[in-house]
């Protein structure tokens, strides 16, 4: 992982998955995916590990930032921008984790 990476995942978050998947975990970064309403509501079915909201001068939050379990057997997803996912997986589930990204590019 590149060094600005690792300046915008929380260490928090990458210890979770080492904690619950006794690994640390691989990456895959998913830029210029517009990350939009419907594919913030298809990740809300999944659990929601950790959120970072903001409210500016409105009632609803924005979304800035959120850890969810994609997969129980290792595949996590953090949102970190508009336009930035990340993927933290374990090397067996990688091919579940590329099929995850199709997914997304269906969504948009």
């Amino acid at each position: 992982m590149d060094r600005e990476s690792r300046n915008v995942i929380p260490q928090h978050c990458i210890d979770f998955f080492i904690k619950k998947f006794n690994t640390y975990p691989s990456f895959i970064e998913v830029k210029t995916i517009n990350v939009n309403d419907k594919i913030v509501k298809y990740l809300d079915k999944f659990h929601l590990v950790w959120f970072h909201d903001k409210y500016v001068n409105s009632d609803e939050p924005i979304k800035e930032k959120r850890l969810y379990e994609y997969d129980s057997n290792g595949i996590m997803v953090y949102i970190y921008s508009d336009d930035t996912i990340f993927i933290f997986t374990t090397p067996d589930r990688k091919n579940a984790s590329e099929f995850f990204i199709n997914t997304l590019k269906r969504i948009k």
